[in-house]
């Protein structure tokens, strides 16, 4: 893997960026660009497929748990090559690329999980958990949560999902099926959404420099508040990042410890969904299709769907979460959302002391 020290002085602009000051950020792409010209679309050619089913065929060999495969475990002589440049784009150049063709055999739903998997552990470095279950294997599958629940969590529900991010580097989605109609994937540039909300309303950008406060709706590391705030929009080190929790952010103030949100803070992430609603990718996910965005500079969400009836119908995609040692420098606040200074190797993922990872095939009640 590259040097990250090595990676900074090759992507970083002659001027480094700072907050309250347009950003160079290679991440800050245009939707009507990215539309136009579909070199985030990568078609899977016969000879990935063949490697990539040679590698799962492996781990069934050895009998591989999921936790125990790594790049090693899931050799791609050929394909690697690609995936190395894969990863340097997700991490300091566009943030995303979608995956097309990958061959979904329904009666095996565990060699479909290896192929995601696998070709996941070639862009990431560690699977993390997703919720306090330790689903380092997750599912994005309606299992009946609404809003109404303030607990709820966004992948377990069909209603729509406003422009977010995840707690992690990376985040792979897989589609296994999608839905009977809806359930549109959207992603845009953070980097774009700061420059243009800069321009037009820097008020409301120096608003979401200060912390902002969100709920982790249970999912508590041990010894740390219900709750923690980060800065929407960050620069550490010449590096743009931005974090945005649009639910954390409303349900947080069901705590009388928490300072509600001042009014400009409150109309500054209005402003965003503004922006996003009226700017943005979409993705019309395909069985096989495969997604990966950096959560640092894109921002995604789904809209509402209406499923299938049948069991083996209904909308359906796994999802991973993943650390990248050499990932963007990001600041403290990262790193104070997953414990105390200097005990974080990389901030990511949600771990209670009770938390066990595991890697499931099917979807479960999330408590």
């Amino acid at each position: 893997m590259r040097n990250a020290d090595d990676v900074n002085a090759q992507a970083l602009p002659d001027a480094a960026d700072a907050l309250m000051q347009p950003s160079s950020d290679r991440a800050a792409w245009i939707p009507e660009e990215m539309e136009a010209d579909k070199v985030w679309l990568h078609n899977f050619t016969d000879r990935e497929l063949t490697e990539i089913h040679e590698a799962v065929e492996n781990v069934e060999r050895e009998r591989l748990d999921f936790l125990d495969i790594d790049r090693d475990a899931f050799p791609l002589p050929h394909f690697t090559a690609r995936l190395t440049e894969v990863r340097n784009e997700l991490l300091y150049g566009r943030g995303f690329v979608l995956f097309r063709g990958l061959d979904i055999d329904h009666t095996n739903r565990r060699r479909a999980a290896l192929a995601f998997w696998g070709i996941s552990m070639h862009l990431g470095d560690v699977a993390l958990s997703q919720n306090a279950n330790g689903h380092a294997l997750g599912h994005v599958y309606d299992l009946g949560q609404t809003r109404e629940n303030p607990l709820q969590r966004g992948p377990y529900s069909r209603e729509a999902i406003p422009f977010h991010c995840d707690w992690c580097d990376l985040t792979g989605l897989c589609c296994l099926n999608p839905a009977k109609q809806g359930g549109l994937n959207s992603i845009m540039s953070s980097v774009t959404v700061y420059n243009e909300m800069l321009e037009h309303s820097p008020d409301l950008v120096e608003a979401l420099t200060h912390p902002i406060y969100r709920d982790r709706r249970g999912e508590t590391p041990q010894g740390m508040d219900e709750w923690y705030a980060i800065p929407v929009f960050n620069v550490f080190d010449g590096w743009f990042s931005a974090n945005l929790e649009p639910a954390m952010t409303d349900s947080v103030e069901r705590f009388d410890e928490v300072p509600k949100k001042s009014t400009l803070e409150r109309e500054a992430i209005a402003e965003i969904q503004r922006i996003c609603d009226e700017k943005h990718l979409s993705m019309d996910f395909l069985p096989g299709d495969i997604q990966f965005i950096n959560n640092h500079t894109t921002f995604h969400s789904r809209s509402a769907y209406e499923d299938y009836t049948e069991v083996d119908r209904k909308r359906h995609l796994f999802r991973i979460w993943l650390k990248c040692f050499d990932g963007r420098p990001l600041s403290h606040w990262f790193y104070d959302r997953n414990g105390p200074q200097g005990t974080v190797d990389r901030p990511g993922g949600i771990v209670r002391s009770d938390t066990v990872l595991t890697a499931p095939l099917v979807p479960s009640v999330h408590r």
